[in-house]
């Protein structure tokens, strides 16, 4: 009798131990993926420019992922070239624009060949008779009176000049 009873208590232990336990048949899972959204934009995570960002949606509707679908944007590869004009200059990186947060840097035809050239000056200075100034490409450029060579302009990248009565 004692060995029925304990017989009985580990089944009766093992039944209640099992019973709370699924057992996986291979059958149909109704269970649903979680789908990870931040942002509540609809667009899935990892699917997702920035999950963080409302603004900036799928990667496959806006590739570099610069806030310009893929069908407006100038270059989808390179996330700096797009179609705002954060400097409110008229020209937009795409158009070619220097320094889209500075308005006084934009593309200039510098020689008239129909070819926008350069996009302004970042240093200039006056000698009597002559002016140089540095593009924003660094080269250096000079004007007026050159009896000295002193509007022949140096080669190289330079950030100033400085011109003087008759020297540069």
């Amino acid at each position: 009798m004692r060995i029925l009873s304990h017989t009985l208590a580990a089944s009766l232990l093992c039944f209640v131990f099992l019973s709370g336990c699924a057992k996986d048949d291979g059958g149909d899972d109704t269970s649903t993926p979680v789908v990870v959204d931040d942002d509540q934009d609809g667009v899935p995570a990892e699917e997702d420019c920035d999950d963080a960002n409302a603004d900036l949606g799928a990667i496959s509707e806006d590739a570099d992922c610069d806030g310009a679908l893929t069908d407006e944007d100038c270059d989808d590869t390179d996330a700096s070239l797009n179609l705002d004009d954060a400097d409110e200059d008229t020209f937009t990186t795409c158009d070619g624009d220097c320094d889209d947060t500075d308005a006084d840097f934009f593309p200039t035809d510098s020689d008239g060949d129909g070819v926008e050239d350069f996009c302004g000056w970042t240093d200039l200075s006056a000698g009597w008779y002559h002016s140089c100034g540095v593009k924003s490409s660094g080269s250096v450029e000079c004007w007026g009176e050159d009896s000295y060579g002193q509007s022949t302009a140096p080669s190289g990248t330079f950030e100033s000049v400085s011109a003087g009565a008759a020297h540069t």
